[in-house]
């Protein structure tokens, strides 16, 4: 079980910039999202499903453009999605039901659909989404490739 880790100066970049998988599921993790997660260039999964984090989804996130999988299901994300997630060209999955997420779905996600991102999963109730046709009171959760 880790316990403690200190990462210094220069090491997340020089280390860690080569992680690809990085998956924090049933932590009991709160608090909020690092920007600088942004720094970790070569990811390609990330995953922080089923956690207390409350704050909002950074915009650094979209400086992360090989994501294919971003799954932030059941926290308590709060504020609106950022127009920066838009930037995720290979993003295939992007899941984030269950959270006080408001506002409009920006329309650069709703471009995602047009190319690779086929699983978007979202709390329609909370959230206006004009790329989501079966987008009702209930939660949202469809393959977008139909």
């Amino acid at each position: 079980m880790l316990l403690h880790l200190i990462i210094k100066f220069g090491y997340l970049n020089d280390v860690l910039g080569q992680l690809q998988i990085l998956t924090f599921d049933r932590n009991y993790l709160n608090g909020t999202i690092p920007a600088q997660i942004s720094n970790l260039k070569n990811l390609q999964y990330l995953h922080f499903q089923q956690n207390f984090i409350s704050s909002s989804i950074p915009k650094e996130l979209g400086k992360l453009t090989n994501l294919v999988s971003l799954l932030m299901d059941t926290n308590q994300l709060t504020g609106t999605l950022p127009q920066q997630l838009g930037n995720l060209f290979r993003l295939q999955i992007l899941q984030l039901r269950n959270n006080n997420i408001l506002g409009e779905v920006p329309k650069s996600i709703c471009h995602l659909t047009e190319r690779n991102l086929v699983n978007l999963a979202l709390d329609c109730e909370h959230l206006f989404c004009p790329c989501c046709a079966y987008c009702s009171s209930s939660i949202f959760s469809s393959d977008v490739s139909n």
